[in-house]
Parts: C-alpha cells; structure tokens; sequence
C-alpha cells in the first residue's frame, strides 16, 4: 500500500460519519497539531509522522480536558455520547447509618426511617409528635440509648421480637442510672404499625425513658386538631417535638392561662398532653402535690425556661393556671 492510499484508510471520511466528529470523550480528531493530511508524504518522514500521529491521537484521547474544536460547537446535539463514565461525574453518596445521640448539630442520622426499621435500629427512636404521627429520631440520652425500641414495643415492631425480649428489655432499662420503662398503655402500637384496628389508642408507646419524664411518655402525646385557644397551645407542643435535634425552642407568645380554669383535666390533655405530675418532695415549678405542669421550651443544654402549671381540683376542674419562668438554678 503506498503511502497515500495509507491516509485515505487512516482517515474517515469525516463529513458523512458523524461518529468522527467527536470523539469517545468529545473530541475531534482534527485537534490541533494534529494533522493526518501530512501522512501523504511519501518514504521515511512519512512514516515518522504517522506513529507521531498516532500517538498524539491516543493521548488526546486520554486526556480529562481537551480544547474545543469548530465541530463541537458548530454541532453539539451530533456529539456521540462517551462509551466511558466521566470522572466528574457525580456519584451518589452513602446514607448515613444511624449512631444514637452523635453527630453535628441539627443532623439526625435516623430521619426518615420507616417506622418498623426505625424501631428494629439501635441508636433511634420511633417518637410521636401526635399520638398518629410516627417520626423517626436519634437518642438523645443514655435511658433512650440503653436498649433497641423495638424490644420493649414488642412483635408489633419486630415479628421476631419474644416475651422474653421484652422483659430483658425492660430490666436492661431499669439497670440504667434514672431511666425507667413505660408501659404504654392504650398505645395500641399494632394499630400504629399498620397490623390492626384498635378501639383503645392515644398514648404514647413503651420506651424506655429518664426517670422525670414518665409520666410524660406513660401518658398521651399533645394534638394538633382543633380551633381555639387551647388547641393553638396544643399545636405549639406539637411543634416542640419536632424541633430539629440539638436545637432550641420556646412556645411564643405565651398563652394566656387564664382561659384555662374551669376546664376539665380531660378536655386539657385532649390538647397539650399528659403532664409532669407534681409530687413530694416537690421542685419548681410546683407548689402543691397533684399539680400538673408543662414544659413551653426545648433546650438539649440544660438551659431552663418558662412552665405551664396547673392545678385542679377533686373532680378534675382545672382552679387555677399560671406561667411560671424559672431562674437558672
């Protein structure tokens, strides 16, 4: 074969095949310094120029960055797609494994677990805002760290879950310093979890929790249906609980308690929630035994903040309701 008709199978014919107009990574064979017309020249030189040639092509082939030719711009819908993945392309990143109470502030590595996989993973807790709404959150202290959720909710939770996980369970969580396990009375957690319809509901489900907040947790959570002034206050909680983790939040303005008296402690918690019962020997806020209070901050520091104390009387008529704002102690 002479040296010109060695060009002429060198070279496409690059006006009809539009596969050579760019190559695999976008470029055009005519790069600059390129020149494939120059291996017509006949004897040795032409030869030298060829492998210089072809090598100048490998390695713009190779190359992440090469310059813009008139091809591409003159028409970039015609460029062939590359046959190899880019390097910038962007790959997708990992999802976080939960890790309990680590982690920076306002990240919570167990949002937006289902519900059964939130309770069957150490480290996370399957919380309620409202006694129906389910949401996915990291531990936020040793009692909710101690044990798996799904262990004290039981098979409802994790069909694999046994009476005697449960009981170990619960014994694992009284072992640990100031925590306790609720009984989640009318949770109704199969009715929660999808499993049945239940008559009996409104509570919160089993968890193991810090000694002063079981009567919380052993109670019901606060709702956010309804109109009014109560029910505001009630939405105002709800939104307490869902603050994002590690950070702070306060129930603003603060209600006005007065249009509370004369209620009945049943219609109360219909909106705000089982609260902190008073007893001996009695701390702030509470001035009497049978007292009921409530918490209108969130702080994860320790940093107190103003309290919603009721107090009602033998036949569960709220007498009298005042907001007390704590001192640091």
């Amino acid at each position: 074969m002479f040296p010109r008709d060695l060009a002429r199978s060198v070279r496409p014919d690059t006006a009809r095949d539009p596969r050579w107009r760019a190559g695999s990574r976008g470029h055009s064979l005519d790069a600059p310094g390129v020149r494939l017309d120059n291996l017509a020249m006949p004897g040795r030189r032409a030869a030298s120029r060829l492998g210089f040639a072809t090598l100048l092509v490998g390695l713009a082939g190779c190359s992440s960055e090469a310059p813009t030719t008139a091809t591409e711009s003159t028409h970039p819908a015609e460029t062939a797609p590359s046959a190899v993945p880019s390097s910038a392309m962007a790959r997708p990143k990992p999802a976080p494994r939960p890790s309990g109470a680590s982690g920076p502030v306002g990240v919570d590595p167990c949002d937006g677990l289902e519900p059964h996989q939130c309770a069957k993973t150490r480290g996370c807790i399957l919380d309620q805002p409202t006694y129906s709404e389910l949401r996915c959150r990291a531990a936020e202290n040793r009692c909710e760290s101690a044990v798996r959720h799904a262990d004290l909710i039981g098979r409802d939770a994790d069909p694999n879950v046994t009476d005697a996980d449960t009981l170990r369970a619960i014994g694992q969580c009284q072992a640990t310093p100031r925590c306790t396990a609720t009984a989640g009375h009318c949770s109704c957690a199969c009715h929660l979890l999808g499993n049945c319809d239940c008559e009996c509901g409104g509570s919160y489900l089993p968890r193991c929790v810090e000694v002063d907040d079981r009567d919380v947790i052993d109670g019901r959570p606060p709702s956010d249906f309804g109109t009014g002034p109560l029910a505001d206050l009630g939405r105002q909680l709800v939104l307490l609980g869902k603050r994002p983790r590690g950070t702070e939040r306060a129930v603003t303005p603060l209600p006005k308690v007065e249009q509370l008296v004369g209620l009945k402690q049943n219609e109360i918690e219909g909106h705000l929630g089982t609260g902190r019962d008073c007893k001996a020997p009695l701390a702030r806020p509470c001035t009497a035994v049978g007292q009921r209070h409530y918490r209108l901050f969130a702080s994860p520091s320790g940093v107190v903040g103003p309290e919603l104390l009721l107090t009602y009387d033998d036949k569960a008529s709220c007498t009298a309701a005042t907001v007390v704002r704590l001192a640091p102690r």
